[in-house]
């Protein structure tokens, strides 16, 4: 009889991997649905479930990308019974995950308490939420003109470099930098 060994189990994630950090994750929902996972794009076929590539919008702007489970449930299957939720947000959690990351699933949809966190130990950029940052400056910047220049009016609503540097961050296509230069 040969002498069995146990056997480790190890959990999909990075944790417990010492230099294994999770690649930067980038979600365009402006213009059009797409996520990077590192310099992998995630192609529109890649999507086994339309709900998995809802869920990532969902948590992509939810606030700190984090949602609770009953929230997500409520918001993808809201015509649902009760019973087949909980199955629905599992299967499509899986799915979700596995696009994300084919390797090792869990490492950018976590599930933590009841509540869904996307990319919880990587870095995320989101072109909304920069896309509201820079309306935010713009009208900040726009009040500070209108009050320091009450009586000029000409250049008084035009948005400083910065902020057209940060809008236009949000496209990175010609055709993009084009129509903003124009005042599209």
């Amino acid at each position: 009889m040969a002498d069995r060994q146990p056997t480790a189990r190890v959990r999909s994630g990075s944790k417990g991997i010492p230099g294994d950090r999770p690649e930067p994750v980038r979600i365009k929902l402006l213009g059009g649905f797409s996520v990077s996972v590192g310099d992998r794009t995630i192609q529109h076929s890649e999507w086994r479930l339309r709900k998995a590539a809802s869920l990532v919008k969902l948590l992509a702007l939810a606030h700190g990308h984090r949602l609770h489970r009953e929230q997500a449930m409520d918001l993808l299957w809201a015509d649902s019974g009760r019973k087949t939720a909980p199955n629905n947000l599992r299967t499509t959690l899986h799915a979700a995950r596995k696009t994300l990351d084919p390797a090792r699933g869990s490492r950018y949809l976590a599930s933590e308490d009841e509540s869904l966190v996307l990319c919880p130990e990587s870095d995320l950029w989101v072109d909304a939420e920069t896309f509201e940052e820079a309306a935010r400056t713009t009208r900040s910047t726009r009040v500070c003109q209108h009050a320091t220049l009450s009586g000029l009016r000409l250049s008084a609503c035009q948005p400083s470099s910065r902020v057209i540097g940060a809008i236009r961050g949000l496209g990175e296509s010609e055709e993009y930098s084009r129509a903003t230069e124009r005042g599209h």
